[in-house]
């Protein structure tokens, strides 16, 4: 393992009493105390991380505040802005970890740490013109589509407007291949996807090989496991762009990638590690 991505939401302590805020960040720490020695532990902001919820220490902790301090990522290397959005490279892969929270049009919260777009856009145009990058995978805490409803998508609409109405568009220009989040307590994936037009697996792999998509393929996994336990069920009848989703057990993914030729992600449910879900890129 080359390093972990926890893409939000760290460790709920806005949902637990004013005298536990600071425990609980301390005890997610401790967790994770296997983990942290041995690989990176990348992480990226989720709703959760805004402030304490109470009153008492609300102002305090308000804008990312203990997130920030608590983290120390890349940003400065990649001319991002604290541990809000920043990128890097692991091999032929270009990682980039933006703020589904801030710092675009119409986003959740008014908290501003720098021109985002303007920065993603110069990072992505690099990583696609370089010679010594084959993958670009962008990870944001809150999915661009989902069928579970009341999270960031309402009515019967699946699609998260401000999102894709910011970054969609250059996902698609500088040839994003994977988009990662969370946020919604379930796993769902779609097939190569860019403003619900799909391009399918052919029948004969199976359903799960892509062979040059021309759109990136979007992954929610928030079945990390968290204090308001996993969701139960979905909301909309799943459509024809969507190939799995799963809401039974807690889960995890990871990505193997080999040279330029493939990237492969497996979902594995938490229980018994066996694999739920899987997909192949071959360029």
């Amino acid at each position: 393992v080359d390093f972990v991505l926890h893409v939000g939401d760290i460790g709920y302590g806005d949902d637990r009493p004013a005298n536990q805020y600071e425990h609980s960040w301390a005890h997610f720490f401790y967790l994770v105390r296997g983990i942290t020695p041995r690989v990176p532990y990348m992480v990226l902001p989720g709703n959760h991380e805004y402030s304490c919820q109470s009153p008492s220490c609300a102002e305090q902790t308000a804008d990312f505040k203990v997130f920030n301090e608590r983290f120390a990522m890349p940003a400065n290397d990649a001319n991002g802005r604290s541990n809000m959005f920043y990128s890097w490279d692991v091999a032929n892969i270009h990682m980039v970890c933006i703020s589904t929270e801030t710092d675009y049009p119409n986003s959740p919260y008014w908290s501003t740490f720098g021109n985002q777009l303007e920065w993603l856009e110069r990072d992505l145009a690099a990583a696609s013109a370089s010679p010594h990058i084959d993958w670009i995978v962008v990870s944001g805490h809150e999915p661009f589509y989902s069928t579970r409803l009341g999270t960031v998508m309402y009515g019967e609409d699946p699609v998260n407007h401000p999102l894709q109405d910011a970054f969609e568009d250059l996902f698609m220009r500088y040839n994003v291949d994977v988009y990662f989040a969370g946020h919604v307590h379930a796993y769902e994936r779609t097939h190569p996807l860019h403003r619900l037009q799909f391009q399918g697996a052919p029948r004969n792999t199976g359903g799960n090989v892509y062979r040059n998509p021309r759109y990136p393929i979007h992954v929610t996994v928030g079945t990390a496991g968290n204090i308001e336990l996993i969701y139960n069920t979905f909301t909309l009848k799943q459509p024809d762009w969507l190939p799995c989703r799963y809401f039974g057990d807690y889960g995890y993914g990871m990505v193997q990638v080999t040279g330029s030729e493939s990237l492969r992600f497996t979902f594995f449910k938490a229980s018994d590690n066996t694999y739920e879900d899987w997909f192949v890129i071959f360029k």
